[in-house]
This record gives structure tokens, C-alpha cells and sequence, in this order.
């Protein structure tokens, strides 16, 4: 009966709209409400699991509310039956961002770096953003010293025996902690983290959190633009720009090109592989494709730092036209 009346009630909301005359804009407002208030209230249901959205796909992940061992039982899953149940997504989300930038690091546990951007609207949050760097004398060569976001790490994770009971990798703590300071428009709280993934949550982007809370109440001389852009084929393009408020010049600049999150998506069979993955960060993709995109992208944000523009020609030429693609839009962004 509660199901029913629930139903019934989102379709009068849904009459009352059009009846009204309301725009796409209110529309899209009322579904994004009506989606958090659900996840909300499954939240509530199930306070050891925790449901929320990211690019199109909801996750459903269990949770903890402190450290844990690493240690874990309960039902294993392995080849293709764990691919299906495990999901993860570190790309950023497609639209614009922009409003005052906060960043900073931390480093805990001998070596291991977490960092995150910050980006507030006035009192709102509108972009929190976690990442981590191992340390130089990591167990595994392969990612010593490395990003783990969008680099591949968490492919390697998945592939791990240690996650098949949890079925979660780093990505999935970094953005369920995104997705709870996002809609609680805080980074300061009672945060639940996820089972599998939680020392870095609650050792490094928690403390790293409060950290910049504290930064945000002295204020800050930058401001973040940023244009993320679906490609279509499975890949998606983000151009940053960070500006100093009182000489109005540009500070830095940051390009990057994001695979999508499933295989099916990607259209070119090459790059398949590289699945969840960035060009910029990945650590296989410039030997597997022949094109060292992070050489080519530094080149390009440091060009358009020295000459304050965004008219740049990047040095491949496909790369070129995404990059304009974004850097149009940019444009747009910071009239």
C-alpha cells in the first residue's frame, strides 16, 4: 500500500507540472529531487548499505562507519559473475563546473598521498573531488607512485582476489564520500565509507576534507572552470581552467580524455581495454596506442598558460578537434 500511494503521489506531481506549463528545467530539477529522496529513503531502510548514482548507473554498496582490517567473509564471486556485480566510476560527470577552487594533500600511512579539489558556489558545494598516489615503494612496482583514479588501479583491484567477497575498489570509497558531501553540501559529517575500501576514506580524504573546510572559511584567490564533454564513442573530454581572481590571468590548465565505463560503450576495439581509464592517467595507454597523450597535453596546457589563450592547437590531430569541442564551450564558461 505505502509502494502504492508513493506512485500514485509521483504521478500527480508529474500532471501538476505539465498542467503547469513547467519548463525542461524544472523537470530535470523534480527528477534529480526525486531521485535523491528515493536513495534517501533506501538509505534510511538499510543503514549497512548505502544506494546512490554516478553516470548513469546506481550502486548499491555495503558500509562501515569506521578502519577496517581487510579482512572478510562471506560469499565469493570470481570470473565473469564478479565482472557483472562489480562497478565503479572515476570519470567526471558531463556539464560545466565553476565557482571558488580549494586543493590540497595529505600525506598518511608513510606515503600514501590523497588528494582532492574543492569547488564552492557561493555556500554550495558544487565539486569535490578525491584522488591518491601510492607510495614509491608500493608492494606492486607496477603502480608504485602512481594515481589510482582513473589509471587503471582499480581494473587491477577487481582482478585481485581480495576483492572478491567485497567487490569494491578505491573508486568506489572516493565516490560514495563525494556523494555524501555533495548532498549534504558538507565536508564535515557523519560519513559512512565502504566495506573493502575504507582506510583511505577515513585516514586520508576525511581528515583531507576538514583540512580544506578550514581553508574555505579564510577564502580563496581562485576560481575553477571546467567542461567535461560526451565524445560519443565511448570517450568523453575535460578541459580545466583555474584563473587568480585579482590579476584575472590564467594559472593553470588541465586536458584529459576519459574512456567510458564498459567496453560495449567504447567503439574502437583498441581501445577497449582501456575501460574506466584516462588517457592522461592511465599507465599502459601511451605504449598500447602509440600516442603519449600526456606529453601532448602538457604541451598544450602550458602553452595556454604562457600565452593566456585557448586558441592552441594541440600537436595530434585528433586530439585537436575534441579539444576545441570543450574549448568553445569553455569559452562560453568564462565570459
Amino acid at each position: 500500500m505505502k509502494k502504492s500511494l508513493y506512485g500514485v503521489c509521483l504521478l500527480s506531481t508529474a500532471l501538476l507540472l505539465v498542467a503547469c506549463g513547467g519548463n525542461s528545467d524544472s523537470t530535470k530539477s523534480s527528477n534529480t529531487k526525486e531521485k535523491t529522496e528515493q536513495t534517501q529513503t533506501k538509505n534510511k531502510e538499510n543503514k549497512e548499505k548505502y544506494v546512490y548514482e554516478r553516470n548513469g548507473h546506481e550502486y548499491e554498496v555495503d558500509t562501515v562507519s569506521g578502519a577496517t582490517t581487510g579482512e572478510y567473509s562471506g560469499t565469493e564471486y570470481k570470473g565473469e559473475e564478479k565482472q557483472e556485480k562489480m562497478y565503479w566510476s572515476g570519470r567526471p560527470e558531463v556539464g560545466t563546473v565553476k565557482g571558488d577552487y580549494y586543493t590540497d594533500t595529505i600525506d598518511f600511512e608513510d606515503g600514501y598521498i590523497g588528494t582532492a579539489d574543492v569547488v564552492m558556489d557561493g555556500d554550495k558545494l558544487v565539486l569535490v573531488e578525491f584522488d591518491e598516489r601510492g607510495p614509491d615503494d608500493y608492494y606492486s612496482e607496477t603502480w608504485a607512485g602512481q594515481t589510482k583514479r582513473t589509471s587503471g588501479y582499480a581494473n587491477f583491484q577487481a582482478e585481485n582476489d581480495r576483492t572478491n567477497v567485497t567487490l569494491v575498489t578505491i573508486v568506489n570509497g572516493m565516490t560514495i564520500l563525494e556523494d555524501q558531501m555533495m548532498k549534504n553540501n558538507s565536508l564535515t559529517g557523519d560519513f559512512v565509507s565502504v566495506k573493502g575500501s575504507s582506510n583511505s576514506v577515513r585516514r586520508g580524504f576525511i581528515p583531507l576534507a576538514e583540512k580544506i573546510d578550514g581553508e574555505i572559511k579564510k577564502g580563496t584567490t581562485l576560481t575553477y572552470q571546467a567542461v567535461t564533454k560526451d565524445l560519443g564513442d565511448g570517450l568523453f573530454a575535460r578541459l580545466i581552467i583555474i584563473k587568480d581572481k585579482d590579476s584575472g590571468k590564467i594559472t593553470e590548465a588541465k586536458y584529459n580524455e576519459f574512456f567510458a565505463d564498459t567496453k560495449d560503450e567504447i567503439k574502437n576495439e583498441d581501445d577497449k581495454q582501456f575501460y574506466r581509464q584516462s588517457k592522461y592517467d592511465s599507465i599502459t595507454y601511451a605504449d598500447e596506442s602509440g600516442v603519449d597523450f600526456k606529453k601532448i597535453s602538457d604541451e598544450l596546457t602550458d602553452k595556454i598558460v604562457k600565452d593566456q589563450t585557448l586558441d592552441i592547437a594541440p600537436s595530434d590531430e585528433t586530439i585537436k578537434s575534441h579539444y576545441d569541442s570543450v574549448a568553445t564551450d569553455m569559452k562560453e564558461l568564462l565570459k
